[in-house]
Formats: C-alpha cells, structure tokens, sequence
C-alpha cells in the first residue's frame, strides 16, 4: 500500500470508498454516486485543495482531503464561535480537514493514520503557522484515537448534527509551527 496525492483518475476510487465509509457504522448513510460527486466538486475547488489517497495495487482503499479556507468561509461553514477560536492564534495558514474515509474490509490497518501522518507533513511545508482544525463526530472513537494520537486536541467547542437528532460533532485542532504558542498570546 502506498499514500500518494490525488491524480486524475482516481476520483471514482474515491467517491467508492466515500460512499462505503459511510454506509457503516456510525453513519449509516446511503450516499448516491452522484451526491458524493456534486460534495467532491464542491470541496475540490476550494483554495488550498489537497488529497491523499490509500493506493493499493492500483485500488484506492482511503483518502482524505482538505482546503484553506479564509476565514470568512470558515464562519460561513462553521459559525462565528469556530473563527473566534481560530483567529487568537494568529495563524498564517488555516487548514479545515474535510474528510479522512477507508475502505471498511481495510479499517484498523492503520490506513487513516498514515494518511493523516503524511497529510501533517504536507501541510508543515505550508506558511507557518499553520492552525488545521477537523469536526469528529462524537461516537466515532477510533478517528479520536487517530487525532489524539497524531497530536490534535480537542477544541471544547460541540455542534449538534444537522442530520441525526442526538448527535454531536466536536471540533478538533492541531497547530504546526512552534511559534503559534507565541503569536497566541502576544
């Protein structure tokens, strides 16, 4: 297996793998191909688009991708309350994880956090600081234990899910560039 960028070509092995991701637990979501295309047109165009994918002999086991956003878009997004975070710690570059997917029959292999792990070192060669924030939803503990374990904290802030009543999102982060500390409480 080998992390790769994104080419050409692929985007149906990731639209598949989207699509399966989310057909289990805890999402339980059926997704059309084409609702998956029309979220991947919509995310690909964003400034700063980038995406990592889980190339196994030519079949695409996971991805995951991300954008910057400014953060007028974050607030769009987001909310208000989101931004007032992220705007204390002055970064230069705002990274917003959009979405990290593996092939369920090739979960608990580490694809996820390899791919984050390689993702992290992408984003380091950004203009630092850099601030990368990720909503996990609540009860998914084993992407939790891949954010905690790649260094992301959690935010404290919790959002309700617009599609299943009951269910909660936390926003997560994690700052690359060791002055962000610094620029935080000047």
């Amino acid at each position: 297996m080998q992390i790769r960028l994104y080419r050409a070509g692929d985007e149906l092995g990731i639209w598949t793998v989207f699509r399966l991701a989310f057909a289990g637990p805890p999402w339980f979501e059926s997704y059309t191909l084409e609702q998956v295309r029309s979220l991947w047109a919509e995310h690909k165009v964003n400034p700063g688009f980038w995406c990592l994918v889980a190339d196994d002999g030519g079949r695409i086991i996971g991805a995951t991708w991300w954008d910057s956003p400014s953060f007028e878009q974050l607030s769009q997004e987001r909310g208000k309350e989101l931004v007032e975070f992220a705007v204390q710690y002055k970064p230069r570059t705002l990274v917003w994880i959009r979405e990290t997917v593996v092939d369920p029959a090739c979960q608990g292999q580490d694809i996820g956090t390899s791919m984050k792990t390689e993702g992290l070192r992408l984003m380091n060669q950004l203009a630092l600081p850099v601030l990368v924030l990720t909503r996990l939803r609540c009860d998914n503990h084993a992407i939790q234990a891949i954010n905690a374990a790649l260094g992301f904290n959690r935010t404290g802030l919790i959002v309700d899910s617009q599609s299943f009543p009951g269910i909660h999102h936390e926003y997560w982060c994690r700052f690359l560039g060791a002055e962000i500390e610094e620029r935080r409480t000047a």
